[in-house]
């Protein structure tokens, strides 16, 4: 007799399987697999498509997966921070943070004629909350950046996560969804779409459990220079994460 069950996926599409095979990439790790980043479209940002200001755009698929008017749900499992370094517009670098280096150094200098700036970058490892129900307990990651203009928002967000993990629950950044929202803000440079997270609701037990196995999944992959992100703005896959950086809620 068959063990094969049948489960319901999107697009009314039914699978058969025995629920512990998945195909492919049964024999795949860490290494061989990219993760992707959450592109905030800008004005001037240079993407093929039909996009509009303030879609959140995944780097690896192409897919708008929110907007202004469609905040993304996500479940946060861990953070890391990096600097990253331009020339002009361009990038040039991400780095580890060094708290050392940025401060003997200034955040934005000309060389040559040539404007070279550097910025603090909290990268958020997180999953859709849709991507977990009482089926389905692997989450695909992605990174969310909070950077720029958006940096503001990601010290906010911080600050919010140490409440929650110095609070009477001592509750773990997925003890809670959040809803990834855009907007405008203006400052000397101009206007630019931003990023912020906003709290949502009591995340369920599996998008708890997903969340504290992919962060222990992570922090090994980090560990070991096995994982690959893929950057919207480097345009190529990048390993520069730090192997020993705070979880999140470890500030």
């Amino acid at each position: 007799m068959s063990n094969l069950t049948t489960q319901k996926t999107e697009q009314k599409l039914q699978v058969f399987t025995s629920g512990t095979e998945l195909g492919a990439i049964d024999n795949l790790s860490a290494s061989d697999i990219q993760v992707p980043c959450l592109i905030l479209v800008q004005k001037m940002t240079d993407l093929e498509g039909d996009y509009k200001e303030g879609d959140m755009v995944h780097s690896i698929s192409g897919d708008t997966i929110g907007s202004e008017k469609d905040p993304l749900e996500l479940v946060v499992a861990d953070c890391y921070i990096t600097q990253v370094w331009y020339e002009g517009k361009n990038w040039v670098k991400t780095l580890e943070w060094d708290e050392s280096l940025m401060a003997s150094d200034p955040y934005e200098s000309d060389i040559n004629g040539v404007k070279t700036k550097k910025q603090k970058c909290y990268n958020y490892v997180c999953f859709r909350a849709l991507d977990i129900d009482e089926q389905q307990s692997e989450p695909s990651p992605m990174i969310v950046k909070f950077k720029g203009a958006s940096g503001k928002f990601g010290r906010k967000f911080n600050t919010e996560l140490r409440e929650m993990a110095l609070g009477a629950f001592k509750a773990p950044s997925w003890a809670l969804t959040f809803n990834l929202t855009t907007h405008t803000e203006e400052n000397e440079h101009g206007k630019f779409m931003v990023l912020e997270m906003k709290k949502g609701k009591l995340a369920i037990k599996e998008q708890q459990l997903a969340a504290l196995a992919l962060m222990k999944s992570w922090r090994s992959a980090k560990q070991h220079g096995e994982v690959q992100v893929v950057d919207s703005e480097e345009k190529v896959v990048s390993n520069d994460v730090p192997n020993h950086a705070p979880g999140v809620g470890s500030f």
